[in-house]
């Protein structure tokens, strides 16, 4: 039977009252078992008279109470079931309900690790973020402060960082073995350097014929590519001379970037240049210019290809046409080459041009530890075979420009003078090697003996003359520093 909340309050107090209060509990239990016994006889007599009644009332309710009593216990022990299965119950639904909070702080746990984790990235990206920045700051810096360096030096571009040759360099460009590197330059335009170059590309053809002669054209006017496509019949003239001086340039890339002279000279290439090449170097320039030892230096490229052993084996010669300003090629030029050829015109603001160009190459030369040597100055479109008296100032003022790189003569003995044949060829063909005979002959007059000297300069072991129709001079040896 289920107890009501008031009984069980009154039970709960009953229960109470005797834990309070045992010990009169029980001398009232031990006084009414005394007075049971002292009495009893006077409860037995006036109890049994009844004594059948209450026989009766044993054998009628004796059963029901005990059967009432039974239910009774069974309902008290059935409640007792359901209260352990709601308290089980109850302890499944808290267990549940803990589980459930245990994920959910797992899960925010996880949560908190995460935003702790993308936390710790987000501040690891923003110190990236700071320091490509400040990377990026010092690489501006930097810039400006080559910019400025360049700017206020002029066309000092050589001193922008300082030289950080490849290892081989220095070797390499030592080395006697295979073909010489040949720059024709001067910072003055109109002087016949394109002139010059090409027609001497037509005497090493012929000079020797076992091996090629390369011209790589520097400049971006690209007056030398244009002569000598027109010249081979080619009338598309493109501009390749950049490729070599990307960063990842070699000896594959040379060879995808000249092209035949086919038929006018077979046994020479050219790598043409346009005024795209002045875009190219522009952009290679100002990545160097931020990143001066995060590549290969700008300045050494061309002569990582050229100077290779593999590539001088290649070629009897190589020419390089320079441009008439101190940019990029025009450094490379100077780098790679072995020596230096300066045309000029017989006139003061020319050789005064010349005296200029030679120190400025002389410098370049102490502040990258170049190996280029001046061959020597020629004296170009005279009035006539031979200097005229007019231009003997200027004749000797060449000689004094000379000077600036050594005490010593560097004038060639030829000069090249002013001649319909050799002027009426400029731009579209070569007077070395023009159809016309007379011309060729006339052309081959004055630029025979000029080559002559250059080769014997350039090679101070003579390689055996083939087709010439001037004889040989004895080999000089290439002036000292």
């Amino acid at each position: 039977m289920q107890l009501s909340g008031e009984k069980l309050k009154l039970v709960d107090k009953a229960f109470a009252f005797i834990e309070r209060r045992w010990w009169q509990v029980l001398i009232g239990v031990l006084l009414s078992l005394v007075a049971a016994w002292q009495w009893q006889a006077d409860l037995i007599a006036g109890v049994k008279p009844a004594e059948p009644f209450f026989k009766m009332l044993a054998t009628v309710f004796g059963a029901p109470l005990a059967a009432f009593g039974f239910y009774l216990g069974y309902r008290s022990k059935r409640d007792m079931v359901k209260i352990h299965q709601s308290s089980t119950a109850q302890l499944s639904s808290m267990a549940r309900d803990n589980a459930e909070v245990v994920k959910q702080a797992a899960t925010l746990e996880e949560r908190l690790g995460a935003r702790e984790r993308q936390l710790e990235r987000s501040t690891s990206s923003i110190k990236e973020q700071e320091a490509l920045l400040k990377t990026q700051g010092e690489r501006v810096a930097l810039l400006e402060t080559n910019l400025r360096r360049v700017a206020e030096s002029g066309h000092e571009l050589w001193k922008a960082s300082t030289a950080a040759p490849f290892p081989e360099y220095e070797l390499w460009s030592s080395s006697n073995e295979g073909a010489r590197i040949l720059t024709v330059g001067n910072l003055k335009g109109g002087v016949g350097k394109t002139t010059l170059a090409a027609n001497l590309a037509a005497y090493a053809a012929e000079r020797v014929p076992q091996k090629p002669v390369l011209l790589i054209d520097l400049d971006y006017q690209g007056s030398l590519s244009n002569m000598m496509m027109f010249a081979a019949d080619k009338r598309e003239v493109p501009s390749h001379a950049e490729w070599l001086l990307g960063p990842d340039a070699n000896f594959e890339t040379l060879l995808r970037a000249k092209l035949s002279l086919n038929p006018k000279l077979p046994n020479a290439s050219l790598v043409p240049a346009s005024y795209t090449l002045a875009n190219s170097e522009s952009g290679y320039l100002l990545k160097w210019l931020m990143e001066p030892h995060g590549a290969s230096d700008a300045r050494y490229r061309l002569a990582r290809i050229l100077l290779d052993p593999v590539v001088r084996r290649e070629f009897s010669l190589i020419i390089l046409d320079m441009p008439p300003r101190m940019t990029l090629a025009g450094i490379n030029a100077l780098v790679a080459s072995h020596a230096l050829v300066v045309p000029a015109l017989m006139d003061r603001m020319s050789t005064e041009a010349v005296q200029q160009f030679l120190t400025m190459v002389r410098e370049i030369k102490t502040d990258l530890k170049l190996a280029v040597e001046l061959l020597g100055t020629v004296g170009m479109l005279t009035i006539q075979d031979g200097i005229h008296t007019r231009e003997q100032p200027s004749w000797n003022d060449l000689s004094d420009a000379g000077r600036v790189w050594s005490d010593r003569e560097y004038r060639f003995k030829r000069n090249i003078p002013r001649k319909v044949a050799i002027s009426a060829a400029a731009g579209s063909d070569i007077a070395y090697v023009s159809e016309n005979v007379g011309d060729r002959s006339e052309a081959r007059e004055f630029f025979t003996p000029l080559f002559d000297e250059i080769w014997a300069r350039l090679y101070p072991v003579p390689i055996p003359l083939v087709s010439l129709e001037s004889s040989p001079q004895e080999p000089a040896a290439m002036p000292a520093t």
